[in-house]
């Protein structure tokens, strides 16, 4: 269901996109330490999640690093055109959930159905940290329902008055489309 997945100030580029994964590999990051994602510049991260088709996101589960370094903090908007990493500072989320040091993957914050749904995209934005210089995630999952297909804008033209021309029946001649009424 996912389409893209971005993120501003991670330390290795597209790192991300090993972090967004499904529950049943949210443990994946035990056995090989490259399904990490690390803050490059500061604590803050944001993970913008595109949608190929329209969701009703019910939960989130972020699991962070050891040692002080899973973030503490999480913002959470939805279907956000222009994203960049000023977001958490200059606009107002949907929800804010204080996070723990949730390290095993162990817990789902419930986000407010009401707000999330309708979803083509879920940006998350993570503020701090439990006291370490950069922030460290290891997994992120979504939880929620296929709602429909993304509903795409479809030029129609419509004619108030036919052309005949455009309208030219194969072995009709042009005395029998002279007097139609017109």
């Amino acid at each position: 269901m996912m389409s893209d997945v971005e993120c501003f100030n991670e330390s290795q580029i597209d790192s991300v996109r090993k972090v967004v994964r499904p529950f049943a590999e949210k443990m994946a990051f035990a056995s090989n330490p490259t399904l990490t994602m690390t803050s490059d510049l500061g604590k803050d991260l944001v993970v913008k999640i595109q949608f190929n088709a329209e969701v009703k996101v019910k939960a989130i589960c972020v699991a962070g690093g050891y040692n002080g370094t899973a973030p503490s903090k999480m913002k959470v908007y939805k279907n956000e055109e222009t994203v960049d990493f000023e977001i958490i500072r200059d606009k107002r989320p949907l929800q804010v959930i204080d996070l723990a040091e949730n390290v095993q993957a162990d817990l789902d914050y419930p986000v407010n159905l009401s707000k999330f749904n309708n979803c083509n995209n879920i940006v998350l934005g993570f503020e701090d940290n439990f006291g370490a210089a950069q922030t460290v995630i290891n997994f992120i999952g979504l939880k929620g329902l296929y709602l429909r297909d993304k509903s795409k804008a479809q030029e129609i033209v419509y004619e108030v008055r036919a052309n005949i021309a455009d309208h030219r029946v194969p072995g009709e001649d042009e005395k029998s489309r002279t007097n139609i009424g017109m």
